[in-house]
This record gives structure tokens, sequence and C-alpha cells, in this order.
């Protein structure tokens, strides 16, 4: 086993605590993970359709907390220009995405779905009484986190109501909700269960709904039982353990980076780090070569 080269070591980095948006992406792929915590792999840009739904996300979460309460569309509206201002400046400054500026010319559907987004975030305005500042065009290490007592479950929850004396936990998504067979995306599934988790470890208590607001239809309640998701907090509590202990190795070179590497269609299809990942080189090339020995036997 040849050790990585002296360059390489700072290519990954532990893995700080299991991000609930991220911990689908965390039992796909470590690689990938460790690629993001240690921010120097190279890596391609974010597709302008992301881009968008973060800032989408990012601004209805704004809407639900009541941002924009007493607001009409108008003004909203304009809110929603100042934001888009305000993230694309950001971009500017971010070699690998500056490329996808100004988005309303590189992402697909970019107005229409803008006012999807704006009628939207007038209806949760319309519902919010309380008045709470912006965050939408802030940078993310200013939101409020909500960590579990170890502090290695760490994510930043849209919306938790009271509703008849019961807690409630409200995701936003911007985009599709649902897998290609009509289901609940899995890792929006694991998403919500760590979300009930975090309200557990804060209150004391667990939520007793769990939903999803959709950006193109009504809210959709997703059933859950407190077990399940203590069983995946401990679950993700000990893939985070393993993975770190695995890129100490790596990063001690006793260990191969491509341990850590899960390669695969649907963990690879979307990885903006393919271009560092040896593990993605190797498998697309027996794929290639696979192909071609179908064709040769063909012949």
């Amino acid at each position: 086993m040849a050790a990585i080269k002296d360059s390489e070591r700072g290519r990954i980095a532990p893995i700080k605590s299991v991000s609930p948006s991220r911990a689908g992406a965390l039992l796909g792929c470590r690689l990938a993970e460790a690629f993001r915590a240690a921010g120097t792999a190279p890596r391609l840009p974010t597709h302008p359709k992301a881009h968008f739904g973060i800032l989408a996300h990012a601004f209805l979460r704004d809407a639900a907390r009541g941002a924009f309460s007493g607001k009409s569309a108008t003004e909203i509206r304009a809110e929603w220009r100042i934001a888009v201002e305000a993230y694309e400046e950001n971009l500017r400054r971010e070699p690998s995405d500056c490329v996808v500026i100004p988005l309303i010319q590189t992402c697909d559907d970019f107005e229409v779905n803008a006012y999807r987004l704006i009628a939207a975030a007038a209806r949760l305005a319309a519902n919010s009484t309380r008045l709470r500042e912006r965050t939408s065009f802030r940078g993310s290490a200013l939101e409020m986190e909500n960590a579990s007592k170890d502090g290695q479950i760490v994510g930043r929850l849209d919306r938790i109501t009271w509703e008849d004396g019961e807690l409630a936990v409200t995701d936003v998504k911007t985009g599709q909700v649902n897998d290609s067979e009509g289901k609940l995306r899995a890792a929006t599934r694991i998403q919500l269960l760590l979300y009930s988790y975090l309200v557990h470890e804060q209150f004391g208590r667990w939520p007793t709904t769990l939903r999803v607001l959709p950006l193109h239809s009504d809210p959709i309640t997703v059933p859950f039982v407190p077990a399940e998701a203590q069983e995946l907090a401990e679950r993700m509590k000990a893939r985070l353990i393993d993975a770190n202990e695995l890129i100490g190795k790596v990063r001690a070179g006793s260990a191969c980076e491509s341990e850590l590497a899960s390669p695969s269609v649907e963990s690879c299809r979307f990885c903006r780090y393919r271009p560092s990942c040896e593990s993605y080189w190797e498998a697309m090339t027996s794929v290639i070569d696979g192909k071609r020995g179908c064709s040769d036997h063909g012949k």
C-alpha cells in the first residue's frame, strides 16, 4: 500500500459533525465529505439550479420565520432582488462558482421559479406574526444552529412551532422531494429524522409532526417513530467516528485515500469533487473498458 504524497495530505480533513442535510451524502461516500471538510480539493462548479435552491431555501426560511411579516408581494419581490444581488456578489469571490453568474441567464426557468418562490414567501409571510431579522443575505456561519448534547450532530432547522401543545418541525424544500417512484427521497427522510432528534435533544421531547414544505405543492407530513430517529442518530455518530478514524490514518500515511471512497452512480453523479477522486476515475475506466469488451465480444 503506497502512502499518499505530502502534498495530498491536506486534501482531506476530519469531519467536524454530522449535518442532517449532508447525512445521506456521508452514508454514501466518506471521501467526498472529507474533501468538503478540507475545502481545498479541486471541485466542479455548483450547478446553477443548486445555487437557486440554496438561495430560495434561505429566502423561504426567512419568510417562515417572519422576516417579511406585514410586507406586500411587491415588497417581497424587492427583497428577493436584494437577496439575489447579495448572493451573486458572494459568488464573484468564489473561483469555481463565479462562472454561473448572473443566475438569471445560467439557471433554467429562473424567472418562473422566482415567481413561484415569491408567491410562496407571501403565503408564509401572511401566516407569520412575529417580525424577525433576515438571514438569507448573510453567511451561513451567522445562522442559528441546533446541536446534539455531544456536538456530533449539528443542523439548522427551518421552522419549529408549537401546534396544539405539541412540537412540529417544518423543512422547506425548493427541489424535488420525491424519487422516481413517487416516494419521499431517502436523504430527505434521513434529514427530517435527525431534525426530530435535535429537537428532542433541545426540548427533552419528541416532535409529533415532521413535514416537508415544497415550493410547488402542499405540505407533506412524514410519519415516524422516535425509536427510528434515535437509532439513525446513533448510526450516524458511529459513521462519523469511523470516518474520522480512517481520515486520520490517511493523513498519517498508513491508509489509502481510496479506502474512504464509495464510487457509485448515485454518489458520483452530482459530486463536485470528481476531478480530485482517483476512485471515481478508476470506476469510470472499468465501466468504459467493460463496454469496450462487450462491443468486441459482439464482433
